[in-house]
This record gives structure tokens, sequence and C-alpha cells, in this order.
């Protein structure tokens, strides 16, 4: 039987390990903002498996990196991170809050991205040909 206070991700591990180490990940990212290698120092689990999980809570919605800043521990910038939906940036979907309610600013937005896809689509026609082009020199 499915648990669903103690499956943040909403899917049953086999391993109680992963579970725990999920869980704890998500707990402690709800009361601290922090970069992965200080997670890393905090709780113990491999930084290796902290990227794993940090993609699948971002997968299913439930982790946000806030800013891009120095690493207290490392000195590298790093995304500072947190599974506190109080805490998450206020710009995610902030385009679709305008779009909604204005269709001028709808079509405006809509036309931009067709003439970023066209002028892209171009741009990688180009690349393409050059590509192929190059290589039938070098064959020859």
């Amino acid at each position: 039987m499915k648990n669903h206070s103690n499956d943040p991700l909403g899917v049953q591990n086999k391993g109680n390990h992963q579970l725990t180490e999920l869980k704890t990940i998500f707990l402690y990212l709800q009361d601290h903002v922090c970069t992965a290698s200080m997670l890393a120092e905090q709780t113990g689990i491999k930084q290796k498996n902290i990227c794993r999980y940090k993609r699948d809570l971002e997968q299913s919605g439930r982790l946000w990196e806030i800013k891009k800043d120095i690493c207290q521990l490392t000195g590298f910038k790093a995304w500072y991170l947190t599974t506190n939906p109080d805490l998450r940036p206020l710009n995610q979907n902030q385009l679709s809050l305008f779009t909604e309610n204005d269709p001028k600013v709808l079509n405006t937005v809509c036309r931009v991205k067709d003439l970023v896809n066209k002028r892209f689509s171009k741009e990688v026609i180009k690349l393409a040909s050059d590509i192929n082009a190059r290589k039938i020199n070098k064959r020859g």
C-alpha cells in the first residue's frame, strides 16, 4: 500500500535506502537553502546520488534552483536549492501571467517565437549544409 506522506515524488521505490536518501534530501531542503555540495556535507549522502535525486525532484516540480552564487563550502559558483514552495522563484511562469490576460502581449510573444524559430531553422540548415560541404571537400 502506498504511503503518501513519506513519498515526496509520488512513486514507490523498492530500495529503502533510496527512499531514505530521497526523503532526507527533500526534508532537509524544506528548512534549508544550500548547494548540492553543502547538502552532501550536511546529510552524508554522496553528491552523485544528490544530483540524481535533484533531477527527479525537479522533474516532479518539487525542487527549485533559487540562485546561482558562490558555494560556501567549495568557493565555486553553484545553484542554491530548496524544496520549500514558499521559497521558489517568482519568475517561473511569469510570462504566462501576462499572456493569459492580454491578447496583444500573447500575439506579440507568438510572433517573436515564430521569428526566432524561422531564423534558427535557417541557421541550422546553413550549418548542416556547411558541414556536408566540408565532408565532401575532405573526401574529394
